[in-house]
């Protein structure tokens, strides 16, 4: 049956940043404008080129949101939401990221939007204390309450959320075993051919240990216990690298450099589209982190069969089995990390035993065309229902 394209039921998908739609939402947004009219709101502010491999029948638009709270600002986009909902006549929003969620679930329930699903990926206030957490905690608590449709990408954080009051229990659901959009394998997989490619790159030999970092560098991502950890690793295991991948949203690297060793090797590649390309050249992947909802880069760097140093947090433990697909550390504990990161780097073949193991549970459990497929499900069944 032909859809005619002029009666589509219109969606809006909302998301704080474009890098965060590049690389978690472009396959739900692609099943989503098979069949209805698509408008995707995000920050595009030096960015926009990211979102240029979106379907051509995808309405991109610039919504100048900040990550930080900016109460005047933050007014100026409630009402600018408001106003683009109600007269576009919307049927359904889907939101993700923290603060952008909230503004959008609340200008779809003034604007009487029938369907508002959201995503919770993870919670700022968890490393937080005094006003700021409780001020962030209660914005969350409001995004739930006035969703329709409320998602958890790790079954670890909804117990978490569901612990803390933030959500009712019954109301939130895990799609498959987790995570927001899966691993895409046909992006994520081993090659060798680039493993070489992106060494020789790199000046690194082939038979280096490369520990790998993928994601914002960040003082509560562990950026710095992992760096501290890799320095006493340097000193009893020589021709071990440490490659760290990612916006420096913090001036990490100028932090970094001014602790750095003549016997570390650590480079910084900076923000990139392919993060694959150095999972595949890596052999452990590191993510020591003070807080995540699941740890997408997780099933990634598995399913390019490279196993995992991770903190022992709600979230991770989803993604990580503890000494079969990775190694779980105490939070913080820069001994820990560095006894994992020395036990891997002088066991080759429990880094390939663990990386089988993670690769087959990557493909098993978090496949992204049954997340996607899921997901649009759910959509779907609520904008027949509601919408």
């Amino acid at each position: 049956m032909t859809i005619n394209v002029e009666n589509r039921k219109s969606i809006v998908v909302f998301s704080t940043t474009a890098k965060m739609v590049r690389f978690f939402l472009v396959k739900h947004i692609e099943a989503f404008s098979k069949e209805y009219k698509v408008f995707v709101v995000c920050n595009l502010y030096e960015q926009e080129d990211i979102l240029s491999i979106l379907p051509d029948n995808v309405h991109v638009l610039h919504m100048p949101i900040k990550r930080n709270i900016d109460l005047l600002s933050d007014i100026k986009i409630l009402l600018k939401l408001i106003v683009f909902l109600y007269k576009g006549k919307v049927s359904a929003i889907y939101s993700i990221s923290p603060k952008g969620g909230f503004l959008c679930v609340l200008a779809a329930y003034i604007s009487r939007i029938p369907v508002r699903m959201h995503t919770f990926t993870g919670q700022v206030w968890a490393t937080k204390k005094g006003v700021n957490r409780y001020l962030l905690k209660y914005l969350d608590r409001i995004t739930s309450l006035l969703s329709t449709v409320l998602i958890v990408d790790s079954q670890s954080q909804k117990k978490f959320l569901e612990s803390q009051g933030v959500i009712r229990q019954g109301k939130a659901i895990v799609i498959e075993h987790g995570s927001i959009s899966g691993v895409d394998t046909s992006k994520f997989y081993p090659n060798k051919s680039v493993r070489s490619k992106i060494r020789s790159d790199m000046n690194t030999s082939d038979d280096s240990i490369v520990f790998l970092f993928v994601g914002r560098l960040k003082r509560e991502k562990g950026v710095f216990d992992l760096f501290n950890a890799f320095r006493k690793v340097c000193k009893k295991t020589p021709g071990v690298e440490l490659w760290l991948v990612g916006d420096d949203e913090e001036n990490v690297q100028q932090q970094l450099d001014t602790l750095q060793c003549s016997e570390c090797s650590v480079k910084f590649i900076g923000y990139t589209t392919c993060p694959e390309k150095y999972m595949q050249a890596a052999d452990v992947f590191c993510l020591t982190s003070y807080r995540e909802g699941f740890g997408s880069s997780v099933i990634e760097a598995a399913a390019c069969k490279v196993p995992t140093i991770g903190s022992n947090i709600y979230g991770l433990t989803d993604a990580i089995i503890d000494k079969k697909s990775g190694l779980l550390v105490n939070v913080g504990d820069v001994d820990d990390i560095a006894f994992k990161m020395l036990e891997l780097s002088k066991d080759k073949l429990l880094r390939n035993r663990m990386g089988e193991f993670a690769y087959k549970n990557a493909l098993d459990k978090f496949d992204a065309n049954k997340i996607t497929s899921q997901l649009f499900f759910i959509l779907k069944k609520n904008i027949e229902k509601r919408g």
